[in-house]
């Protein structure tokens, strides 16, 4: 795998004001290494592998970083056959445009739903996006959260995952299964493929719109955002258990979940999840003569 491109805030320039990592002449590995005002940022976007389903990454991701204000998304584009693609590069562009005109986070969200629908000939695309800017109270942070389809940002500060800054997957497994004595069925229910809202959907009023959360995050709290290539096949409790023994290090924790993330989307056997402290589920993904594979995006943002 390529050595992650490494931006210190010193060197930033307008390249990396906006910033869109996952579009470039190398689908298999994409990566960045930037330090903010806010803190660290870790991201990688992949293909996915050898049994990844798709030719090309789908998926993308984007920092923006303007006057101590730092946004950073996930997008995962549908429609397949390449489709996907497009989806996930309108939505990335419309993102960025839209906060170098203006901070606004619920009129960036806004514009780059427009832009899909707009433009992308009924595809969509999932997204997760957070915004990040300091308080006037030293060591805690404004933070603003956003969710649509399955990919998910999930905050945790030492061992404990922040709901109030959790996003919610919006597809039928999850909402099968809320309340219910078997959420751990997630991961391998039949229709965990099958998205409830997206930016871009036609109709729009049919189906789940984005989420806003916002938390006051302190010092040392850890983001994790990812598209569903990561989500479908690794559980909250293992990233909790991957930043605890990274100590923290948000270049640790995002080569940790990534390396299982993938490991599992290429295996052609059986794994286990380990949902909760005594749950487990086995799961495969692998079937012959079939890719079936995802692409994969994970960010990590470490608060100073």
């Amino acid at each position: 795998m390529s050595t992650p491109e490494t931006v210190t805030a010193e060197s930033l320039n307008k390249l990396y004001l906006s910033k869109n990592i996952g579009d470039s002449e190398n689908p298999e590995d994409n990566r960045l290494s930037l330090e903010t005002s806010v803190g660290q940022v870790e991201v990688i976007s992949n293909m996915g592998g050898e049994e990844s389903k798709y030719k090309r990454n789908e998926d993308s991701a984007f920092v923006l970083c303007h006057d101590g204000v730092v946004t950073c998304g996930v997008i995962d584009g549908a429609g397949g056959s390449g489709n996907g693609y497009l989806a996930s590069s309108i939505a990335n562009a419309a993102f960025r445009e839209s906060l170098m005109v203006s901070a606004d986070f619920k009129i960036a969200v806004k514009f780059a739903d427009e832009e899909v629908r707009r433009n992308g000939n009924d595809l969509y695309a999932t997204a997760t996006a957070v915004q990040i800017k300091e308080t006037e109270k030293g060591g805690q942070y404004e933070v603003d959260v956003m969710g649509v389809g399955d990919a998910k940002t999930m905050i945790v500060r030492g061992d404990i995952i922040l709901r109030e800054g959790t996003t919610e997957p919006q597809n039928v497994a999850y909402k099968a299964l809320l309340g219910s004595d078997n959420e751990q069925g997630y991961y391998t229910h039949p229709k965990l493929n099958i998205i409830t809202g997206g930016l871009g959907v036609p109709e729009p009023e049919l189906h789940d719109r984005p989420r806003f959360k916002a938390i006051v995050a302190e010092s040392g709290d850890i983001i994790v955002m990812a598209s569903d290539g990561l989500w479908d096949n690794v559980s909250e409790y293992e990233i909790v258990e991957i930043i605890k023994k990274a100590e923290h290090d948000p270049k640790k924790i995002e080569q940790e979940i990534f390396k299982l993330a993938y490991e599992r989307n290429n295996s052609k056997s059986e794994f286990i999840i380990q949902h909760d402290a005594k749950t487990t589920v086995n799961k495969t993904i692998y079937k012959e003569g079939k890719k079936k594979g995802d692409n994969i995006t994970v960010a990590v943002i470490g608060l100073k």
